[in-house]
């Protein structure tokens, strides 16, 4: 039997390196960490081969001095941290004195440094040799010839394309973090990207890279602060949206992590308006206390523990859910209005295209609260809430509602949310007047034709709006719905006749152990016999012509989380059932009057531009965009 010994050093080093230093990304990214730690605003990475041949990291920062060289490449020797309250309070990207160990005992490496106080550079290699050089003041660190002396773990590196795409990534989350600092990466002698510090430049590159070229029509910009925890950052409007997750940027106190608490609250805040298994796109920053997060719980410090998790995972999802709810087509009244006032202070002549379309907007669509153009105003500002339009009588024969007495038709835009939305947001009133007001400034405009009975053409200030009719009446009547059973106020209609259908035996299982979660949802049911089902009673909203396919997807819907407490997560999706079947179909025809009630409705309900299944409910086509497609102005 072999005896237990002390391994040694070298050894050590090396399996210690393993955790932290799995390919060139990792290496890309401690040295990136160890740059900003030093206080650089300059910051150039140049790789060779996908950094498995070399990886030089150059920074501006205040660099190590001769007498810490030695010290910086040994195992758990740092200057971050020197006790157990600076590693419960730490602010820096890197604590534990492992990075440049672990390199040094995988890979040939060089450290070249100068520091502000001294008139000389200094260098060391792997030998812990320390000699004089000639180097500006700040670090340059060489790493050449990765897992040379371990061949196993070079042998699972991946192809040259590979690996750079890992480190251009690390790169990328890096730097998108600190505006103020410049980044450049080089591969193979050429530039690949570069990141000019300042807002405005941040704006044009690092946000761009994340949400594309149209990033502030298609984001909203949040800045929330609650009980010490701040949330501020960009939402990717739904539309964005991709297949894959590599577009989703989270920083605690300006540390990348991936974390699922954060997964968990974002997918939350988005339910019902993704399209299929399409991933959310965000740039989110929150910052708290040190010491109410511990960095300390992975090798790679990408994950983090919340000490009140539950507090930020609803904070998280409280604001991101209030923020994509608000209609953008509120956010375009209110910037096409303002751009129309700074045009109207601009010029005292109507343009020649104002003559020649004297209701029409010469402008694109902008759909999200304009960002700042300088830094601070960047950082700060915090998302507002969308204006609503003109309040007015409002008739909605299309979707077959009740009538209520007691509803109160003023809306506050401000406090606009699924939680203050009244069972009663849409109104069954006839309009007083058979037309609108031509100078109404409605953001989704008046109605004029409905197209094969599924589209509704619209005329706004900035040009033609078609709107999807059945996806935009399934959402308002979802939200009204899920508001409706939240509040235990589903309105409900008793049968004439009651539905009589035949039931499985799974289905009868179900019946009579979600009997209570039926009732909720505004069915009364009851046996007729072993197998068959009377209903009696259905949700006012939905068509008993309809009633008896519904209810066999409820129920087998409701089969599925059978053992399952309902919440949420369970009954949304069957209200979104319901309200699919509810909603207007094609092919049926409605009057201008109904059109304009279903977009006045669209106007005023939470996320609205999206059905429930994430697909897109209208779409603007501008002046500017028909001017185009007939070559006016050529």
């Amino acid at each position: 039997m072999r005896r237990i010994k002390q391994l040694d050093n070298h050894l050590v080093n090396q399996i210690a390196a393993g955790e932290v230093i799995e390919r060139p990304a990792s290496i890309v990214k401690e040295l990136l960490e160890n740059s900003l730690d030093a206080d650089a605003d300059q910051i150039s990475v140049y790789l060779e081969a996908g950094g498995s041949k070399s990886i030089r990291v150059i920074d501006n920062g205040h660099g190590i001095s001769e007498a810490d060289l030695a010290l910086a490449i040994t195992s758990h020797a740092t200057s971050k941290i020197s006790n157990l309250y600076e590693l419960e309070h730490v602010t820096s990207m890197g604590f534990r004195g492992e990075a440049l160990a672990s390199i040094a005992a995988v890979s040939q490496m060089q450290i070249l440094s100068r520091t502000p106080e001294s008139d000389n550079a200094y260098q060391i290699t792997n030998q812990k040799t320390i000699t004089a050089a000639a180097h500006p003041i700040g670090t340059t660190i060489w790493v050449r010839d990765l897992f040379f002396n371990i061949p196993a773990r070079k042998r699972f590196l991946k192809t040259e394309k590979s690996e750079f795409s890992q480190c251009q990534e690390w790169f990328r989350r890096i730097a998108i973090s600190r505006p103020e600092v410049s980044f450049a990466l080089h591969h193979n002698n050429k530039l690949v990207t570069r990141f000019a510090a300042g807002a405005s430049n941040y704006e044009a590159s690092r946000l761009a890279y994340v949400f594309g070229p149209a990033a502030k029509e298609h984001t909203t910009f949040i800045d929330e602060v609650r009980a010490g925890v701040r949330l501020w950052g960009w939402v990717g409007h739904p539309n964005l949206a991709q297949s894959q997750a590599n577009k989703q940027f989270f920083y605690v106190n300006g540390r990348f992590i991936k974390d699922r608490l954060v997964a968990h609250a974002v997918k939350q805040a988005y339910r019902d308006t993704l399209y299929g298994q399409r991933q959310p796109v965000f740039l989110l920053h929150i910052e708290l206390a040190p010491e109410q997060v511990d960095v300390n719980a992975h090798p790679a410090k990408q994950e983090v523990r919340f000490h009140q998790g539950r507090l930020v995972h609803d904070f998280i999802y409280s604001t991101l859910h209030h923020a994509l709810a608000k209609p953008q087509s509120q956010a375009q009244l209110v910037n096409h209005s303002a751009n129309q006032s700074v045009n109207q202070s601009l010029t005292s002549q109507p343009s020649t295209r104002q003559q020649d379309a004297p209701h029409s907007a010469s402008h694109s669509t902008s759909h999200s609260t304009p960002h700042s153009a300088s830094q601070g105003a960047l950082f700060n500002t915090k998302y507002t809430s969308y204006t609503a339009g003109h309040q007015g009588n409002r008739i909605a024969d299309y979707q077959l509602l009740p009538h209520s007495a007691n509803r109160d038709n003023t809306v506050n835009p401000d406090q606009i949310d699924v939680a203050a939305l009244s069972t009663n947001a849409l109104s069954t009133d006839a309009l007083s007047t058979g037309t609108l007001p031509d100078d109404t400034p409605y953001p989704l405009g008046r109605a004029i034709a409905q197209i094969h009975g599924i589209y509704i053409l619209a005329e706004n200030t900035q040009g033609l709006i078609i709107v999807d009719m059945h996806a935009a009446h399934e959402r308002i009547v979802y939200e009204r719905m899920k508001t409706s059973f939240d509040t235990a106020t589903i309105a409900t209609q008793t049968l004439l006749v009651p539905i009589v259908t035949e039931l499985t035996g799974e289905q009868i299982d179900t019946v009579e152990a979600e009997t209570e979660t039926l009732a909720n949802l505004g069915f009364d049911v009851h046996f007729t016999s072993p197998t068959h089902l009377a209903i009696r009673t259905m949700p006012a909203l939905l068509s008993s012509q309809r009633g008896e396919a519904l209810v066999h997807e409820v129920i087998n819907q409701l089969g599925h989380f059978e053992g399952h407490r309902a919440h949420e997560s369970i009954i949304y999706p069957i209200i979104s059932t319901m309200a699919c079947h509810a909603a207007v179909r094609a092919n049926h025809k409605l009057t201008l009057d109904e059109m304009n009630a279903l977009l006045r409705d669209m106007e005023r309900t939470a996320r609205s531009d999206y059905c429930n299944h994430g697909r897109p409910t209208w779409t603007q086509l501008t002046i500017d965009m028909l001017d185009k497609l007939f070559l006016r102005g050529e």
